[in-house]
């Protein structure tokens, strides 16, 4: 890499690729930049970026030939290559010429990846300052340690304006535009963009995004749609597989809504409209300009129909054929999500910080819920009484509604940094994904945390798609979290063990669910564990340690071989592994393995969870008739190898000694709920 002797490295230990080059452009270079940009006019960056966001203003201008010239410059500045086979290409010829007057500034922010194509994508930031920093108060570029997950990052480097400073850097880095407070700051921004040095195995497109996932919206049941900054609709199984790629927008994809007879409507920051057929991949109808800026959302309506919501402030309303039949106004700011209420009315969040209520037949508000802080999503309820609302600052707010006024019934801070999505799972629950990196479930109606998942990035959107948890992220990924995984968080977090949604979490869970899905098994299968599980969840308040209990159900079959009388002791054995590697008390560890071994069933269980971790453990014998029957068919199925009358023998013996017992369940609340059952299930199989 060729550097010349000026060149500054400002983060401490090259903590990643950051350098200032002094002097890049002259004095008189950007003097005459500042002039044309000022003889061509600024506007507000309001209608692309909302105001809690940044809120200086700029100008969009392509000009190839200052690009290649530039190129030419930040050759023995910049990497050839990065990461071994992605070759320096270009600079990107859109530059954007920005000015910040007081109080305008940029917040903590990652930049974005351009992609031209698939195999060319920028890299890196290339911003030059165009005046000195004497000419203004603040407006030093702020480099971070990270994210603002979690609270206020530290600030590990400051770099003051100089005119005609280059400053090149990694697209990951946090950084921020620090608020000018007199003055005015000029800077002129593009990317250094790199393009793949293609070989046979490598010039396929990726299956998945490139770059951050803006939203999601279910087709079917089975089927998901993405859109991302990579400007793409991208459709998927519930099984994570990618089904179809939608190109046609020419910016980042914002919103995405599901309509009749497999059409799609989705929105975007190029500010259009677009209705796909998504089975076939084409698309049927583009409105250009369909807001006076970035569309940011889309719903439709139940009586046919669209409503889209734009950084224009304003909601349109849009006929079947594509026509604007109504625009509602009212909201001061971007209108970032909208939700379906009862009697075809829609809920409205805004950048001003109210939430708004419409009635589309009439296209009148009748109702307004006032807000001082920016609210970015909300939700109603599926029974249409409750409106979930969440905003910049991390808060959660539930609205209900009480003879026609809609009051707010709790709120809470939820989350270390802006919200981007609320929704509702089922009527008892809510899931929220926020800046702070993390997805996290709520139990209603008093928004108790049910349970967090860590992403490596902001999570952007979430919603339930059967019995998953789909989630999207800043780093391009789609998370399909089912009800074990998140029961395997949920027993995790119990136990005070870091990083539930960690690599060593993880890779524990999977290794788990491969034992229970060995082909041998019949019974002692991932159905017996998930019944187990439910069990555990529904009456976690019997417990005296209710992590323990359900971290032993998760142990209890783990190894189960034919052959062998020590699996009850080989789980146990695992179990005691991997809690010590996870940094669990002994004194857990202990009692986990203990739980384990009380399945065995050869001794009445002395403590309290034993007795319950057992009775659950028995309570297939007081299912439904059919169910126990299916129960009887596995156990069979699982012992295939041994003779038909040997089998029958030894199964009398077992059913029998359960029957013999003075009580087959421990606990009070099993003994009532399941006992009567058992017995009639237990002698209606020896009577066979």
């Amino acid at each position: 890499m060729a550097q010349t002797l000026h060149t500054a490295h400002p983060l401490p230990n090259h903590a990643a690729w950051c350098c200032v080059v002094p002097g890049f452009l002259t004095q008189q270079e950007c003097l005459d930049l500042v002039a044309q940009s000022e003889a061509r006019g600024f506007v507000s960056a309001a209608t692309d970026y909302p105001p809690s966001y940044r809120n200086n203003d700029r100008q969009v201008m392509d000009d190839a030939e200052l690009a290649d010239h530039l190129l030419q410059r930040v050759k023995a500045h910049v990497p050839a290559t990065v990461d071994g086979n992605w070759s320096l290409h270009a600079i990107n010829e859109r530059f954007r010429l920005c000015r910040y007057g007081a109080n305008q500034q940029f917040n903590i922010h990652q930049d974005g990846i351009h992609h031209r194509d698939a195999n060319t994508e920028s890299r890196l930031t290339f911003l030059v300052y165009l005046n000195d920093g004497e000419e203004f108060d603040g407006g030093d570029t702020l480099f971070f340690a990270g994210g603002p997950a979690g609270g206020a990052p530290a600030c590990i480097a400051r770099v003051r304006p100089r005119v005609g400073s280059l400053i090149v850097f990694d697209h990951d880095l946090w950084h921020a535009g620090e608020q000018v407070t007199a003055g005015v700051k000029h800077i002129l921004r593009s990317d250094v963009l790199y393009r793949r040095v293609a070989t046979p195995q490598d010039v396929t497109d990726r299956t998945g995004h490139r770059g951050y996932v803006w939203t999601l919206a279910a087709l079917t049941p089975h089927i998901l749609a993405s859109g991302g900054r990579d400007a793409t609709i991208r459709l998927w199984s519930d099984q994570g597989e990618p089904l179809r790629v939608l190109h046609g927008h020419g910016q980042s994809v914002l919103g995405l809504a599901a309509l009749p007879h497999g059409r799609l409507a989705s929105v975007s920051r190029d500010r259009s409209l677009r209705i796909w057929n998504w089975q076939t991949g084409a698309c049927e109808r583009t409105t250009e300009n369909a807001h006076a800026g970035a569309v940011l959302c889309v719903k439709a309506l139940p009586a046919g129909g669209l409503a889209t919501g734009g950084a224009d402030g304003q909601i349109h309303l849009w006929s079947d054929e594509g026509t604007r039949r109504a625009t509602l106004c009212g909201h001061s700011g971007w209108v970032w999500d909208m939700a379906l209420l009862p009697q075809g009315r829609i809920a409205s969040a805004s950048e001003d910080g109210s939430i708004r209520i419409w009635d589309t037949a009439a296209a009148t508000q009748v109702a307004l819920l006032v807000g001082d802080i920016a609210l970015h999503s909300l939700d109603v309820a599926p029974d249409g009484t409750q409106i979930a609302s969440a905003n910049i600052a991390g808060d959660i707010t539930i609205w209900s509604q009480h003879l026609q006024t809609w009051c707010q019934a709790t709120s809470i801070r939820a989350h270390g940094a802006a919200i981007r999505r609320v929704r509702y799972i089922r009527g008892d629950c809510l899931a929220s994904a926020a800046e702070d990196h993390t997805m996290k479930r709520w139990s209603l109606p008093q928004l108790e945390l049910q349970d967090t998942a860590l992403h490596g990035n902001f999570v952007t959107d979430v919603f339930a798609m059967g019995d998953a948890v789909v989630s999207a992220c800043y780093d391009g990924n789609i998370r399909f979290m089912d009800n074990l995984q998140q029961q395997w968080i949920q027993t995790w977090t119990a136990l005070g063990l870091a990083d539930a949604t960690g690599e060593q979490s993880l890779a524990l869970l999977q290794a788990l669910l491969q034992a229970y899905r060995e082909p041998h098994r019949k019974y002692h299968t991932e159905q017996h564990l998930r019944e187990c599980l439910g069990l555990c969840t529904r009456d976690a308040a019997l417990a005296q340690h209710p992590g323990e209990v359900a971290m032993a159900l998760w142990f209890h079959d783990a190894i189960y071989a034919h052959g062998r009388n020590d699996n009850e002791q080989a789980s146990a054995d695992w179990a005691q592994r991997a809690l010590r590697t996870a940094g669990a008390a002994e004194a857990m560890v202990k009692r986990v393995v203990e739980l384990i071994l009380a399945t065995c069933h050869r001794n009445v269980p002395q403590t309290h969870d034993a007795q319950l971790l057992v009775d659950i453990d028995l309570a297939i014998l007081g299912a439904a008739p059919e169910r126990f029957q299916a129960y009887e068919q596995q156990i069979r199925d699982e012992y295939s190898h041994i003779a038909t009358r040997l089998f029958r023998s030894k199964r009398r013996e077992v059913l029998q000694s359960f029957v013999d017992r003075k009580s087959i369940y421990a606990t009070a609340t099993y003994h009532d709920r399941f006992e009567a059952i058992a017995r009639a299930n237990l002698q209606r199989s020896l009577d066979e």
